[in-house]
């Protein structure tokens, strides 16, 4: 689900490319060692939450709901 990936808490090798999956985690190693690894969790859970929450998109959901009723 790369659409949902971003590049404040993310980094994504391409296909077959060793060397810069080898950078990414070597700068999540160095993240670690600064103490930003922390705030990068963060930033991908506040991601998650406003992409899956309900509380977070109900809204959405009862105007889909909403339409498919009123279109019957």
């Amino acid at each position: 689900h790369l659409e949902y990936l971003d590049d404040s808490f993310s980094r994504i090798a391409e296909l077959d490319n060793v060397s810069q999956y080898a950078q990414f985690m070597e700068l999540f190693i160095k993240f670690k060692k600064q103490g930003k690894l922390q705030e990068i969790g963060e930033k991908a859970k506040q991601k998650a939450e406003s992409l899956f929450l309900i509380k977070n998109n109900i809204n959405k959901f009862e105007k889909c709901l909403q339409k498919v009723v009123s279109q019957k």
